[in-house]
């Protein structure tokens, strides 16, 4: 046993790896690989490394791109006997089980919108750490013209996950369409609820991207890690977003706030803001909730339906503050919180929120890949996520509140069935995203949101010009 010991020592010294990630070889086989493993990463119990012990590998890439691999001495790209090499390691690593963890959300992986990679600040970040050193490892075998264009269609945003730039992208690409409809049909609510739901239904009928576009399978597999984020968060949201919708008819306030605003008018001497004046910040909008306690209180009754305490009024207004936050930044790309972006409207909007959700009591748990419990009050975990020394909202505890905030921000403005339209719309765009990314193709990404981000504001045009009123 010693000499055996001492002949393996040798060979690990004398060895020289053909499967890193520099080697200039061509091809080579499963057998070539086995011998190589064999000597840099002997089993303790002094097991021989065989074919077996490979398929995990092995069944995760065929999962992912359909290739199967079954010959250990068929020559393959060199760059595949790598990424087999490079799966294998980081799965005798990770002490976890790495290709349920690195599968599609589905029946193999739950799917989480908690994802450990969808958000810069990760709530699991050993996870997050290890998943991305192995898109690193990836990355090197990836053409740098290649990788180039992945991450300048992502931008260069640092303190965003790739599911984020994603999301931001296609925020982006909605708002010019957004504005090309309301340019042209104004503020008619049917106008615009069915020019949504018809480009809603045309993303279902966009064509497919070029099936025989075929990337190597290393490139396959750096795609669907990067990607899976994304993946997981629209899986997940797509059932989400079904249980955040209300229950129960929201109450009009329409006199009411008007009220407010000539008392604070006549309390004031100068002239108050109208309901939907832009006139708060949001450093200073909680001046009119705790000024007006009683008046916001009864507006937020008016509209959920139920009571709200001085006590609980003053303290959604604190919760509401990181809500308003993230709304002027979405829909106004703004972070200053001293400019005045903020509407009477908009402030009820989000205390109405938080209140229905103390009432109706919707329960949500957080989960990743081998997390334990976070519970599954939404309220205790927004609050966790408040702290200044470790912030963090979960994704589907904070839709929670965001979707409900624009559901009563659209009724209070009448505009309640273009919401559900554009909902639609958002819907079937992320369904397409996720058609596209699983393309595992960094060519087949880009020409495809290229293609399809110009195909849906050519339809949007084409609805707008069509539309009685239209200027055009």
């Amino acid at each position: 046993m010693s000499v055996k010991i001492k002949e393996s020592a040798k060979a690990k010294i004398d060895h020289v790896s053909r499967f890193d990630f520099s080697s200039e070889d061509r091809t080579a086989t499963i057998a070539e690989l086995i011998e190589e493993l064999s000597i840099e990463y002997p089993k303790r119990n002094g097991e021989e490394l065989e074919f077996e012990s490979l398929v995990g590998a092995l069944s995760f890439i065929e999962r992912i791109t359909g290739q199967r691999i079954y010959d250990p001495h068929e020559d393959l790209p060199l760059s595949t006997v790598k990424l087999i090499k490079l799966l294998y390691v980081k799965n005798e690593e990770s002490e976890m089980h790495l290709f349920k963890l690195l599968s599609p959300p589905g029946k193999v992986s739950k799917p989480t919108m908690e994802f450990s990679t969808g958000t810069t600040n990760s709530r699991d970040i050993p996870t997050a750490d290890f998943i991305n050193s192995v898109i690193d490892a990836l990355s090197l075998e990836i053409p740098k013209d290649k990788l180039g264009l992945y991450f300048n269609l992502l931008g260069d945003e640092a303190r965003q996950s790739s599911s984020e730039k994603f999301l931001l992208n296609m925020e982006r690409s909605d708002d010019e369409i957004a504005r090309t409809l309301g340019t042209r049909i104004g503020h008619d609510e049917r106008g615009i609820t069915n020019a949504y739901y018809a480009l809603s239904k045309f993303m279902v009928y966009l064509p497919e991207a070029n099936p025989k576009l075929v990337a190597p399978v290393n490139e396959a597999i750096f795609v669907h890690i990067e990607t899976l984020a994304l993946q997981h968060f629209i899986v997940h949201h797509k059932s989400h977003i079904k249980k955040t919708f209300l229950k129960r008819e929201i109450g009009k306030i329409s006199d009411e706030i008007s009220t407010l605003c000539e008392l604070a008018s006549k309390r004031t001497g100068s002239s108050a803001p109208r309901p939907f004046d832009r006139y708060f910040s949001l450093n200073n909008f909680h001046h009119v909730v705790f000024g007006y306690p009683a008046e916001m209180a009864s507006l937020v009754r008016s509209a959920t339906g139920f009571e709200t305490r001085k006590k609980r009024l003053f303290e959604n207004t604190v919760r509401a503050r990181a809500l308003l936050a993230s709304y002027i930044f979405r829909s106004f790309d703004e972070t200053d919180r001293d400019i005045p972006i903020l509407s009477l409207v908009d402030i009820v909007a989000a205390l109405c929120s938080f209140r229905i959700q103390q009432e109706a009591k919707t329960e949500y748990s957080p989960y990743w890949h081998g997390q334990r419990s976070q519970g599954s009050d939404p309220q205790r975990l927004f609050d966790k996520g408040l702290r200044k020394h470790d912030p963090h909202q979960h994704q589907g505890v904070f839709q929670i509140y965001y979707y409900r905030f624009e559901e009563y921000q659209a009724a209070f403005t009448g505009t309640l069935t273009s919401y559900y339209a554009l909902l639609a719309f958002r819907l079937s765009r992320l369904d397409s995203y996720l058609r596209t990314v699983r393309l595992n193709s960094i060519i087949g990404i880009f020409t495809a949101l290229n293609s399809m981000d110009h195909l849906c504001m050519e339809k949007a045009m084409d609805i707008a010009m069509k539309y009685p009123n239209s200027s055009l």
